[in-house]
């Protein structure tokens, strides 16, 4: 449950907390790979003439990109540094990773189709928003140690906005597809977009960080797994990232296939094409009396 500071807590007792910039600097390359995979994949929907290949692709995409979401956070907040031990609860841990899957799934519906209007876009945006402000306090709920959480109210409504805010915006950028000259040209239109969600993730991530306070209290962590900080982040760093390089692989093979396919296509149609007059030309003039 999430519970915030009022009059009765004096903040300068709050521990005080570091990040390690190596950690933030691989989150944030998390969160880009992960949305680049994403766009790539919004494309394969798009241009998917079955109905079970676009299932496919979104279902495909929703679990990598969701799971890149939702491994910046993690890496994200191993990257942040307490004066005491953190232990992290497992099931809810595995729990977070659900409304990242089911926000980046909605995203993924809403750019992989171009018949969405301006409230469809204001409206899925906000949900996809919502789903990664819901994975990231759910995420902070898997926390323990020998400290309560709470958080700055404004700090709080502040980071719920700029989740809303940044998926609306990240919709509509995908949208726009970025069609200024300068951006959109030279095949950067994809990487530039990659980037600017990326940051917005993590801009909402570090935001929501900042609004969290945590007051020492008399007690020990129990029954839950210490892992090594190195091992863990690394471990779910490789992870996400071979998942992200194995979609974008897949997602080139389906792309160099489709273009085979319309080329075996125009080939052919060019063939009959040249075939008919020939035909027509050679055919026996038909002897009348």
């Amino acid at each position: 449950m999430i519970q915030f500071i009022d009059a009765n807590f004096d903040t300068s007792a709050a521990l005080s907390g570091s990040y390690d910039g190596i950690l933030v600097a691989v989150s944030y390359v998390v969160a880009t790979l992960a949305s680049y995979a994403g766009l790539l994949i919004s494309e394969r929907i798009r241009v998917a003439e079955r109905v079970q290949s676009r299932s496919a692709w979104l279902c495909a995409g929703s679990v990598t990109m969701g799971m890149g979401v939702w491994a910046m956070h993690f890496i994200a907040m191993l990257a942040f540094v307490l004066p005491i031990p953190v232990a992290y609860d497992l099931n809810i841990t595995i729990a977070s990773v659900v409304p990242a899957v089911l926000a980046c799934a909605l995203a993924l519906h809403v750019m992989g189709s171009s018949q969405h209007g301006r409230w469809q876009y204001i409206i899925a945006g906000a949900l996809v928003g919502a789903g990664v402000g819901i994975m990231h306090y759910t995420g902070m709920a898997a926390m323990r140690m020998d400290a309560i959480m709470r958080y700055d109210p404004a700090l709080f409504v502040l980071s719920v906005f700029m989740a809303v805010g940044l998926g609306i915006a990240a919709l509509y950028a995908h949208n726009l597809k970025l069609r200024m000259p300068v951006l959109g040209s030279g095949g950067r239109q994809l990487p530039i977009g990659a980037a600017l969600m990326g940051l917005a993730v993590a801009g909402m991530h570090y935001t929501a960080m900042g609004a969290t306070y945590f007051f020492p209290i008399t007690g020990k962590v129990t029954d839950h797994l210490m892992l090594d900080q190195f091992w863990l982040s690394a471990g779910v760093t490789v992870i996400t990232i071979l998942i992200i390089i194995l979609v974008v692989v897949a997602v080139v093979i389906d792309r160099r296939l489709q273009s085979a396919t319309h080329l075996m296509r125009v080939t052919r149609r060019q063939i009959v094409e040249a075939i008919r007059p020939s035909a027509a030309t050679s055919a026996p003039a038909t002897r009348t009396t």
